[in-house]
C-alpha cells in the first residue's frame, strides 16, 4: 500500500489515479494536468452550497406529521 499525503496529492480524471505531485505527471498516462485534492474539495464544497441555496430550508421527514397535532 502506498501512502501519499493530502496535500500533494493531484488526481488524473483521464486514468481515475491518484498519484504524488513529486512525479511530473501521471504514472499511468504522462498527463502533466492533474487536480489537486485541495481544488476537488473546495468544487465540493462551493457546489454543496450552491445546492443547499437552491433546495432552501430543508424539513424533517415527519413535517405532515408533527404539523396534524
Amino acid at each position: 500500500m502506498v501512502s501519499i499525503s493530502y496535500n500533494q496529492a493531484l488526481y488524473c480524471a483521464e486514468c481515475d489515479v491518484i498519484y504524488s505531485s513529486k512525479h511530473s505527471g501521471c504514472p499511468v498516462c504522462c498527463n502533466k494536468s492533474g487536480v489537486s485534492m485541495n481544488c476537488i474539495r473546495n468544487n465540493v464544497v462551493k457546489q454543496l452550497g450552491d445546492l443547499q441555496e437552491r433546495r432552501g430550508e430543508v424539513r424533517s421527514s415527519n413535517y405532515n406529521q408533527l404539523s396534524l397535532f
